[in-house]
């Protein structure tokens, strides 16, 4: 596929996604991601690294612009997202992979449960906290 290919069906499953999907897509994103600004650093490619960790640093970002913080778990993720964000821009601005490997398992949780709450069938009430979609975020690689 294109590279026009590829952007014209991301941008046509981003705008066909549900709320849910929407979280879910951001959270598989945020972790691939950071595996490969992970395995960017350990390679000393700090080009990719950095373009990598800003993408995650960019839907954490856009996460915690979402959130409604009249829902109690708001001000817990609010709090999940800025530690993981400062773990990332530290690994960045220091080159450090460790300080990737603290934030991977978070990201990963949090993609996990996601994607079980979606299975469960209660993504509408988590929706509610995490106020989806409401902020932005372009996808762009």
């Amino acid at each position: 596929m294109t590279n026009t290919g590829y952007r014209a069906y991301q941008t046509t499953r981003i705008g066909t996604s549900s709320p849910e999907q929407l979280i879910q897509l951001l959270y598989d994103e945020a972790y691939r991601s950071a595996k490969l600004g992970l395995d960017a650093l350990q390679a000393n490619d700090f080009e990719t690294a950095n373009n990598r960790l800003i993408k995650v640093q960019e839907i954490l970002t856009a996460l915690m612009g979402a959130l409604d913080f009249n829902i109690p778990l708001a001000q817990n993720l609010y709090q999940l997202y800025d530690f993981i964000h400062d773990r990332l821009v530290q690994a960045n601005v220091k080159k450090d992979a460790a300080l990737v490997e603290q934030a991977l398992p978070l990201l990963k949780e949090l993609r996990d449960t996601w994607a079980e709450m979606r299975r469960a069938g209660i993504e509408q009430q988590a929706v509610a906290a995490g106020g989806a979609a409401r902020g932005g975020f372009s996808g762009d690689a």
